[in-house]
């Protein structure tokens, strides 16, 4: 299977894409590309823009934040088939989170305004995105 058919797999497993139909599934994920990080690379912070959306093809992203002591609270970890930050793909918020690789990852990444730039060409995959912006995990 290739990456895309693999992104669009796990997008359609996604309440935001579900409806969407395999043509348009394939498109997205053909918007898509694969970022590598190493143990402990972070991927973003609490408070970076919200510019892009990830799918994890292999290993594991730990989703944190910082405790008013100062230690480190694990929210969730995401691993292979998991899709976050979907939210902040349509809203452009900035992340409420730090993600981190537990492990050495493979992720896919469709940037925000590759994103946009289908929504504005596909209206069926506007309304779809606008009935299903409630997160699966609304902290990443």
């Amino acid at each position: 299977m290739s990456k895309q058919a693999e992104f669009a797999v796990i997008l359609k497993m996604n309440p935001m894409f579900a409806d969407l139909g395999a043509d348009e599934l394939q498109r997205i994920a053909g918007l898509c590309h694969t970022q590598q990080l190493g143990v402990g690379e972070v991927l973003f912070q609490k408070g970076d823009p919200g510019d892009a959306l990830f799918g994890v093809r292999r290993g594991q992203i730990r989703i944190e934040t910082g405790a008013s002591d100062g230690s480190r609270l694990t929210l969730n970890f995401m691993g292979p088939g998991d899709l976050f930050g979907e939210v902040a793909v349509l809203d452009g918020q900035n992340r409420t989170a730090d993600a981190t690789a537990g492990e050495p990852s493979e992720l896919f990444v469709l940037r925000r305004e590759d994103f946009l730039a289908f929504l504005e060409r596909e209206p069926q995959g506007r309304d779809q995105a606008d009935q299903a912006a409630v997160p699966a995990h609304p902290l990443a």
